[in-house]
């Protein structure tokens, strides 16, 4: 038994660090931090050092106009709307890509827009945060009410896809994410829990499979599921 619990206490470890330096990217510590805050002078930080423009995500060059490795605003709106259908979402947490751009942009002025550049492949960064918060969220809801067959799909894809999002790349996100859906399938929500309260909040899903009507995923109903998904 000391082997497994060694590996699941350098998975926390490592989830715990990557969360933290997630958290510090310049919000208040009362603040969650939101896969959608992500302004256009902060675009080209948040993607990978492993993803340059010598290489680019397969597909994404075709939406980079002039070739040099980066999208003005106009095409990386446009990657992000021809990316969306890529990516699998579950019933019950939907949403569309201009959501996700407006999410992307609330706080971003007409001069920063206008000026902004984003590093090819940026459109996997913004879709993947919202896909990992809709299938954690799936998960964590499949675990409170007992339902073993949405509880195996949204495990199948925390492990089979979202760590292989292009944007990861080679760098130690997969093996975060991976760690995630290994304690997940142990029984154990903690870092599912850890990480929707951490980057999931506030997020503008189409929830009408789970509460019985559209809205934000609230903090209200992030504490819910995490408090009832840690009883026995």
């Amino acid at each position: 038994m000391e082997q497994p619990q060694r590996r699941l206490a350098e998975i926390l470890a490592m989830v715990t660090l990557v969360l933290l330096l997630m958290a510090c990217g310049g919000e208040s510590d009362n603040e969650a931090t939101d896969p959608g805050d992500v302004t256009p002078s902060d675009v080209q930080s948040t993607l990978p050092a492993e993803t340059t423009a010598d290489q680019s995500i397969e597909g994404s060059t075709d939406l980079d106009a002039d070739g040099d490795g980066y999208y003005v605003e106009s095409e990386l709106w446009r990657a992000v709307r021809m990316t969306f259908g890529e990516y699998e979402w579950p019933d019950g947490y939907t949403t569309t890509a201009d959501t996700i751009l407006e999410r992307s942009f609330r706080y971003a002025t007409d001069a920063q827009r206008e000026g902004s550049l984003s590093q090819v492949g940026m459109e996997h960064t913004l879709i993947g945060g919202w896909h990992e918060c809709a299938w954690y969220m799936t998960w964590l809801d499949a675990f409170q009410s007992g339902d073993s067959v949405a509880q195996a799909e949204a495990l199948r894809v925390m492990t089979e896809i979202l760590p292989n999002n292009p944007s990861l790349g080679d760098g130690g996100g997969v093996e975060v994410l991976s760690g995630i859906a290994e304690t997940a399938a142990l029984g154990d929500p903690s870092l599912v829990q850890r990480t929707v309260g951490l980057s999931c909040v506030d997020l503008p899903f189409d929830q009408a499979g789970n509460q019985g009507g559209g809205g934000v995923l609230t903090r209200a109903h992030v504490r819910r599921l995490s408090v009832a998904a840690s009883l026995p």
